[in-house]
């Protein structure tokens, strides 16, 4: 999305046994039904394939991608040196591993963790001493040592092992660090050589049954390098949070002169990205922020991907230029797969990067089930399209059809029956973009005009959701979204512009770290919203047994390195309660 004006599946707690290509590792992982989350990790967004192998005569362009995602997960899972099946081990004695011969710092873009449970962490980082050049590695795997402590001395080691780093993922690393406590802040660390990465913080989630009195973590979307500074991170760090969330927009795809901007302060480097080389400079130039490679540092992190990951306003196989749907999942292809070799996350079961379910469940104790959604790889395309960014018109019939669906039949059938079987007092709906609604009166009085790539430009299935929260009576669901470049409250209901609808759940909405804000204001025409602010920032949300808040932060100007913190409202709803109130 840009802007108008400028103003499920749990993850495995231990790694699968990998023997081989050969021997149907997609079809070992067979979905668990989410009602079993308590006792097990499930693999809930994945399709049970039969066992197909990788012939070495055979290696099409699919089948590779499957074997390079199946090898870099081996590597994770198969450790060294008396690790165990999870790359773990009790050991106290680090391990060694050969140097590589670079110049440059091999961990310039840092470390991150994220997709927490309760035994275990993703771990990752990059080899790239030459991150804007192509990463500046040789063209062969490379061992790398990790390290999990209780002490940053690293003098207290719980876990380690050796796993490669593979040039087909641009020597990425994802170490699935497992047999970890409860509840419990580990310090990390990789070694190559004599090379040393940051030490980053990471932090388990409590048990399944038990019963965390407090949860706190930052919620942010939506960073354009081009329209400003990261500088909300910065104050984000002073934060008092276990994780961020991160809803989407991680990074823009266009070149320095495809998008005029009033607000732009500085270039992205290279033109639009369309390759996996193009997306690999576009992370790299986005971790070369110092704010936000601490930000990873610090905590782990859950994030889901929106449009500019890829494309602006695409949605399925369908682009919003005037491509094949063949060219344009090659395209996305190249997105997703640069996506992972940047992201402290885990991938579901899959044969290459053309599809990956990324939707999940992460349970915390009793007190809150997250479910992660994904609003824009198995949706049907928008209707009434237009030539402009930002889709933005009146409905169409088509739109209305009711059997359009925006999460696709399996996710939206994995949503309600993950809804169904929480036994949580809150359930977080996660997801990228404005649910509730934000229709704009047409200034000629004609018809008014919609935000077609949100929820908007999916009447039906959007009814279908809200009014499942109610008929259902799910337990304190609460909406929360990024994507528009301002702040929202607001309620959800089956039919946001009438009156009489019901209220489903509250969404609240976070602005944009960094990219040129929205700011017209059209509340008078939506009584469901509660709260407008177009301004760059992030938010804070606590949630306890009794009540869920979400506080609003704000920078003083985002074109400013040196921005201030400019604290907001904050917003609550009491459980058992279905609208958020101000405080």
């Amino acid at each position: 999305m840009e802007p108008r004006s400028h103003g499920v599946s749990t993850w495995s707690r231990t790694c699968r046994r990998w023997d081989g290509l050969s021997s149907g590792w997609l079809a070992s992982s067979a979905r668990t039904s989410p009602r079993a989350w308590r006792g097990k990790q499930t693999s809930g967004g994945g399709k049970v394939k039969a066992d197909r192998g990788v012939r070495p005569h055979d290696l099409s362009r699919r089948a590779f991608l499957g074997a390079t995602i199946a090898g870099v997960v081996a590597a994770a899972c198969s450790g060294k040196d008396g690790a165990s099946d999870g790359g773990t081990s009790s050991s106290s004695v680090p391990l060694e591993v050969p140097g590589v011969d670079v110049e440059g710092d091999l961990f310039a873009l840092g470390v991150a963790s994220g997709d927490p449970t309760a035994d275990s962490v993703i771990l990752w980082t990059r080899l790239a001493p030459d991150p804007m050049n192509g990463g500046g590695m040789p063209d062969e795997v490379v061992k790398v040592v990790w390290e999990v402590s209780t002490d940053e001395a690293f003098s207290g080691l719980v876990a380690t092992g050796a796993v490669d780093a593979l040039p087909e993922l641009a020597h990425s690393v994802h170490v699935d660090a497992s047999g970890l406590q409860p509840a419990t802040g580990y310090y990390y660390r990789f070694r190559v050589g004599e090379a040393v990465s940051p030490v980053g913080r990471t932090r388990t989630f409590p048990a399944a049954d038990s019963s965390p009195e407090r949860l706190r973590f930052a919620m942010a979307s939506c960073q354009n390098y081009q329209d400003g500074y990261f500088s909300a991170y910065r104050h984000m760090l002073d934060e008092d949070i276990e994780f961020v969330l991160f809803l989407g927009d991680y990074i823009y795809e266009y070149g320095p002169d495809q998008v005029e901007s009033l607000f732009r302060i500085r270039d992205h480097a290279g033109g639009e990205a369309v390759t996996l080389d193009d997306y690999r400079l576009r992370y790299a130039q986005y971790r070369g922020e110092q704010e936000l490679r601490e930000a990873h540092a610090r905590v782990p992190w859950l994030t889901i991907w929106d449009d500019h990951e890829v494309e602006n306003n695409y949605e399925g196989d369908v682009s919003e230029e005037d491509v094949s749907e063949e060219e344009f999942r090659q395209r996305r292809a190249a997105a997703y797969q640069a996506y992972y070799e940047h992201m402290p996350m885990r991938i579901d079961d899959t044969e290459s990067f053309e599809e990956v379910h990324t939707y999940r469940a992460a349970p915390y104790g009793d007190l809150v089930d997250i479910v992660l959604l994904d609003v824009k790889q198995f949706g049907d395309p928008p209707e009434c399209r237009d030539s402009s960014l930002f889709d933005f018109g009146p409905l169409c019939d088509e739109a209305l059809d009711e059997q359009r669906t925006l999460l696709g039949t399996e996710q939206e059938a994995w949503l309600e029956e993950a809804l169904l079987s929480s036994e949580s007092q809150w359930n977080l709906i996660v997801q990228q973009i404005l649910m509730s609604g934000f229709k704009a009166p047409d200034p000629a009085g004609g018809e008014p005009r919609f935000y077609l790539e949100s929820w908007d430009g999916y009447p039906a299935a959007r009814q279908r959701l809200a009014q499942f929260l109610v008929d259902e009576d799910i337990r304190n669901p609460v909406i929360l979204s990024g994507d528009y470049h301002a702040s929202f409250v607001a309620d959800l209901k089956p039919d946001p512009y009438d009156p009489e609808s019901p209220v489903a759940a509250p969404e609240f909405l976070v602005t944009s770290i960094s990219a040129a804000v929205f700011d017209e204001d059209y509340t008078s025409a939506n009584p469901q919203v509660k709260y407008f602010d177009p301004r760059n920032g992030y938010v804070v949300c606590q949630v306890t047994p009794d009540e869920f808040t979400t506080t609003f932060r704000y920078v003083s100007d985002v074109t400013d390195p040196a921005a201030e913190l400019v604290e907001g409202p904050t917003w609550s709803v009491a459980a058992g309660e279905r609208s958020a109130r101000q405080e």
